[in-house]
């Protein structure tokens, strides 16, 4: 993959792939915590609630690592922005396509809050509050990445 560049298309796939990550985790903890309930119900007190106790706790490392991981995407999406030489002239198409990603971004948002608001996971988003503040930015977050990715892509003289 040499030619790979950061380009409008890099911000819809980052913004998809933090919405679906999120949600996979939160299901992976209400799954892995309904097992964790279930070895302490049938009394087992072995390895096999430390293993379960160990998950749970390193599923939770994801709170905040999540946020890192939204960040760096954006700024390696940003910086890569640098090797895409493009005309003036596509920017139209750019801002076109920034729309339309911007407009899905609310979608993405409900797609999620339908996925977590199952009753099985509201005990599980509990243990995951910076999620919700990445979920109720995503548009905000989604607007300045794809702001800067054009900046970067505009501003640098075309070929």
């Amino acid at each position: 993959m040499k030619t790979k560049k950061g380009t409008i298309l890099d911000v819809f796939f980052i913004t998809f792939f933090i919405v679906a990550a999120l949600a996979a985790i939160i299901i992976m903890y209400a799954i892995f915590n309904q097992f964790h309930a279930a070895f302490q119900t049938a009394g087992i007190n072995g390895t096999e609630l430390q293993m379960s106790t160990d998950a749970l706790s390193a599923i939770s490392n994801f709170n905040v690592l999540m946020l890192f991981v939204y960040i760096g995407s954006g700024m390696a999406c940003v910086v890569s922005a640098f090797a895409v030489r493009t005309h003036p002239i596509f920017f139209g198409i750019f801002v076109i396509v920034q729309i339309l990603l911007l407009a899905l971004t609310p979608i993405l948002q409900d797609v999620y809050y339908a996925v977590t608001a199952e009753p099985a996971l509201n005990s599980s988003m509990a243990q995951f509050p910076v999620f919700t503040n990445i979920i109720d930015y995503l548009p905000y977050a989604t607007l300045i990445l794809s702001a800067l990715v054009a900046l970067v892509m505009f501003a640098l003289p075309g070929p």
